[in-house]
């Protein structure tokens, strides 16, 4: 994980093994940026919707 990275994933509070995780998939040529928008929409959508 590069200096950057971690700095990163420090500043926005991401423990060490999500920061490993996100980078193995980073590495796997997955849009992690992507992955994670869409979780996030499925999740609101998800909760939202119950109400």
């Amino acid at each position: 994980m590069s200096v950057n990275r971690r700095r990163v994933y420090k500043a926005i509070s991401i423990d060490e093994e999500t920061a490993k995780i996100i980078d193995e998939l980073r590495d796997r040529g997955y849009n992690v940026s992507a992955l994670i928008r869409r979780l996030v929409k499925e999740f609101y959508e998800r909760e939202v919707g119950k109400k």
